[in-house]
């Protein structure tokens, strides 16, 4: 569920419940451009010898539906909160030890880079 605090609206999201061993984070943005919000849902799977596979899911607000993102690339997503900028959600990565990079999803291609 989704709740505007000021205005008192909310909106309930269908949210499949997963059993499998993954790590789950919830994020939120918006596409200005077509005035629609978004709950971002990234889910990092565990593979052998420390990597990480991603799903990446957005749930549009405006659409009531849930859509992958495209060529979103794996690793392991650092941190707990991604930053939202311009339209994209920009997070901290690593594809291998002692390695770092930007990780970003954009919200409105609907696509990663």
């Amino acid at each position: 569920m989704i709740l505007n605090p000021r205005t008192g609206n909310f909106h309930v999201f269908r949210d499949a419940i997963l059993d499998w061993d993954c790590f789950i984070r919830y994020e939120f943005g918006c596409d200005a451009s077509n005035e629609d919000y978004m709950v971002v849902k990234i889910l990092s799977f565990s593979q052998i010898e420390g990597r990480y596979a991603n799903v990446v899911r957005i749930y549009s607000l405006k659409a009531c539906s849930w859509e992958k993102i495209r060529d979103f690339t794996s690793g392991f997503i650092k941190g707990e909160v991604g930053l939202f900028v311009n339209g994209a959600l920009h997070f901290e990565g690593s594809y291998r030890r002692g390695s770092w990079e930007i990780v970003t999803s954009d919200l409105v291609a609907k696509n990663g880079k």
